[in-house]
């Protein structure tokens, strides 16, 4: 058993999820971890893990990563992150951003389609509002960076438990 300090933990987030493959040990997913501390190729953390345990992981999710040593060599372990961290990751914008359908596309939606768009979008950034809202009231004592990490978290926890 390591023991480990609480700030060996490093926050992250899911940058990326591979395809299964097929290798040496069995087949598995690499999954790519976008360390919050870090900028650019050092911030890259690849993940090879057993595809039974990388489906637990969706893109965005913040988790912590932990140093570890296996067999001699540097290495990390992935702490998953539960609604009630106080400190999540800052997910990725396109992790939070839907993707723009091409303009035709867009154009050829009816007026009520719109109209219904235009509600469900109110809806969420009303719910973004309030988490922000509760974040800035209850985790006053972080700075702004981490109050806005929390609310996206809150924001999309809540949004995955009543399936918005």
């Amino acid at each position: 058993m390591a023991i480990r300090a609480a700030s060996d933990r490093i926050l992250a987030h899911v940058e990326f999820i591979t395809t299964a493959k097929e290798g040496e040990f069995g087949v598995y997913k690499s999954i790519l971890f976008l360390r919050t501390d870090l900028e650019g190729e050092a911030a890259k953390v690849w993940k090879s893990i057993a595809v039974d345990q990388a489906d637990r992981f969706v893109k965005g999710q913040p988790v912590f990563l932990v140093p570890a040593q296996r067999k001699g060599k540097d290495t990390w372990d992935i702490e998953l992150i539960d609604d009630s961290a106080a400190l999540p990751a800052v997910p990725s914008a396109k992790a939070i951003l839907p993707t723009v359908k091409p303009q035709s596309e867009a154009q050829s939606l009816s007026t009520e389609q719109k109209r219904a768009i235009a509600q469900y979008l109110d809806s969420r950034a009303d719910l973004l509002q309030y988490c922000f809202q509760i974040t800035n009231q209850k985790l006053a004592a972080l700075d702004p960076h981490s109050q806005r990490a929390a609310a996206i978290e809150l924001y999309r926890s809540a949004t995955q438990k009543f399936n918005l």
